[in-house]
């Protein structure tokens, strides 16, 4: 066998439990190959449960540690890692949860999952360079009329059925326990966003600052947003908050 061939079995071997690759070892009993991988086997498990923990708190707080830990087992067993970065580890859970049907009672953690998720992207997200809104100044007006708006690298937007920036809030450390009315839909447009070095920020949007930033996710032009009169009026307080970048 190939060393690259054996990396990859190995590699298969911990995050998958695929034993295959134990035939092209040399098993002494004595050595105990397959005792060996399933230890390093379960301690990889352990490390990525643990990173996921860290990840979805709130998640966990509400399904309860052994709830989450038998959820989140059972997520790597159908959505196994393919690399040994943890980032990415948790990007797949809020759509898993959506079709897990053991949960299926509580619609709203699938859309809990995506805001903790959406504010563990912010965290990682590269910052922007500086951006010199002066440069506009040096553009004849069609070249800035095609100018497109975007949001920050560090940002996401969120459109939600349930009240999760309440629930979240209501779970973090510091909050006492707190009963929320969960009985009826109570839909949110949020953004969660960084700015610079600082912690995530999740702001909630009215109707009307949510179309814009969706509009400037979507390619809106700087012409097209200044011709609507209700979006030109809200362009300069969303710009002043940094919550829009010129995609120069």
């Amino acid at each position: 066998m190939r060393l690259a061939d054996l990396q990859h079995g190995l590699l298969a071997a911990l995050l998958d439990g695929d034993e295959s690759v134990l035939s092209a070892l040399q098993d002494d009993p004595r050595r105990g190959s397959r005792r060996a991988l399933a230890i390093q086997s379960g301690s990889v498990r352990g490390i990525q449960s643990r990173a996921l923990a860290e990840t979805f708190p709130v998640l966990e707080r509400l399904l309860g540690a052994d709830s989450f830990g038998a959820c989140t087992r059972r997520y790597l067993a159908e959505n196994p890692s393919r690399t040994w970065s943890l980032i990415a580890l948790g990007k797949a859970l809020p759509d898993w949860l959506a079709d897990f049907a053991p949960l299926a009672n509580w619609p709203y953690l699938p859309e809990v999952a995506q805001l903790e998720w959406a504010w563990h992207e912010v965290f990682h997200a590269a910052n922007d360079p500086p951006q010199d809104w002066q440069q506009l100044a040096t553009l004849d007006p069609d070249q800035q009329a095609a100018l497109p708006l975007c949001l920050p690298t560090a940002a996401r937007l969120l459109h939600t059925h349930y009240p999760v920036l309440d629930i979240w809030q209501a779970n973090q450390p510091s909050e006492p326990d707190t009963t929320l009315d969960l009985s009826g839909q109570d839909a949110q447009r949020l953004l969660v966003i960084r700015h610079g070095e600082q912690w995530p920020e999740i702001h909630r949007l009215d109707d009307p600052d949510y179309a814009l930033l969706l509009a400037t996710q979507a390619g809106t032009r700087l012409g097209q947003l200044t011709r609507e009169p209700a979006w030109a009026a809200r362009l300069p307080g969303l710009v002043e908050r940094g919550w829009l970048r010129l995609g120069l």
